[in-house]
């Protein structure tokens, strides 16, 4: 029983850092996607108001709302 904690904290210890890079990577990439989902909202709805001469409650209207899904 004693090996076998051993040879699990041993595992959980070489696999964590991996883990953690991973999960940092992962976590930097969801981040730079909602900073360019929200940005070319934003780009688009600008667009829409100076092209189409609206105001920004039709401009809302005619885009939606943003979702993230």
């Amino acid at each position: 029983m004693k090996k076998f904690l051993k040879l699990t904290n041993f595992e959980f210890n070489r696999v964590s850092k991996m883990l953690f890079v991973l999960m940092g990577f992962v976590l930097v990439v969801q981040l730079i996607g909602v900073v360019y989902e929200v940005l070319s909202y934003k780009s688009r709805l600008d667009g829409l108001i100076k092209e189409a001469q609206m105001t920004q409650e039709q401009a809302l209207n005619q885009i939606g709302e943003l979702s993230l899904k």
